[in-house]
């Protein structure tokens, strides 16, 4: 009883928190687009750039500004990374890290800082830097997005990059469901690598998943509700 108590006072404090944090963006100035001008381009931005063509952006570029708008807190919205590699596929993933490795290797021998790097799923954290960083390179995972069943339906792939909405819209019209996030807006890669209160409980990211391929979840399915 007294964990279930615990629990139920975490969740109105989380509630709480949630909502003034919203009111507090909305009394924010209108957002202004010049302010998100990218630094000037080092030659690992470039090198991405030219590897994937068509997937990696800088300031003010509207993708880059639509990225960057789209954080739920506004603390991660004030940072401005260098640029912002939005992968297609797992090949593309592939191709950034190996780039961004080759940096920090050349980086590392010739006794130099190595250039800092984000991986955002949803964006929803309201840690600065947690999904976002400033003069870095951000890998945005938001086009990973696929939601699949197996043939059985007993379990469904879920892109790193999907929000927890696109998993019940796919699931809801299966009369399936998934243990998720409570909030629909949350990333399902950040959720379940970092650990949060999912809607049957506390439960860790070695419970609930299997990771079968480098850029999906596999969660196991119910029927109807868990």
């Amino acid at each position: 009883m007294a964990m279930n108590g615990s629990a139920a006072l975490l969740g109105v404090i989380v509630i709480t928190l949630s909502f003034l944090i919203h009111r507090i963006q909305s009394a924010q100035p209108e957002f202004d687009a010049g302010k998100l001008t990218s630094a000037e381009r080092s030659t690992v931005s470039s090198a991405l750039a030219q590897a994937l063509p068509g997937s990696v952006f800088f300031g003010p570029h509207p993708v880059f500004v639509e990225s960057i708008q789209s954080y739920w807190a506004m603390q991660e919205r004030d940072i401005v990374p260098q640029c912002i590699v939005r992968p297609r596929t797992a090949e593309e993933v592939a191709t950034a890290v190996t780039i961004l490795k080759h940096d920090y290797d050349e980086r590392i021998s010739h006794s130099g800082s190595p250039l800092l790097l984000a991986v955002r799923s949803g964006g929803h954290s309201p840690i600065p830097g947690a999904a976002n960083i400033n003069g870095g390179i951000v890998i945005d995972l938001r086009q990973l997005n696929n939601v699949v069943t197996s043939n059985d339906r007993s379990s469904v792939a879920i892109g790193t990059g999907a929000r927890w909405l696109d998993v019940s819209q796919t699931l809801d019209r299966l009369g399936l469901a998934v243990a998720g996030g409570r909030n629909s807006a949350v990333g399902v890669g950040g959720l379940t690598l970092g650990g949060e209160y999912l809607s049957i409980g506390l439960i860790t990211s070695a419970e609930a998943v299997n990771v079968p391929e480098p850029d999906c979840l596999r969660l196991s399915l119910q029927r109807d509700r868990i």
